[in-house]
């Protein structure tokens, strides 16, 4: 992970906004990374919302945090 990679906390922010745009339907869609979201995946944005919410809670596992930085980034990490 680089120091130019998102932490878990700003992900968690970003999964966030997503979600509430998407039910307040200011957006159609929304693109985390390489990946686009559109009012249909809100399931796939709230269990990715409630995944990022454990690790915060338990400070943070890097291993878990490469896999979901890869998920949302597109990039390796």
């Amino acid at each position: 992970m680089s120091a130019s990679d998102p932490t878990v906390a700003e992900l968690l922010t970003k999964v966030n906004v997503a979600i509430y745009e998407l039910l307040t339907r200011k957006v159609k869609s929304w693109t985390l990374g390489t990946t686009t979201y559109t009012y249909q995946n809100l399931d796939e944005l709230r269990l990715l919302r409630s995944e990022l919410k454990k690790e915060v809670d338990a400070g943070s596992s890097s291993s878990r945090r490469s896999i979901l930085l890869a998920d949302i980034s597109g990039r390796p990490s």
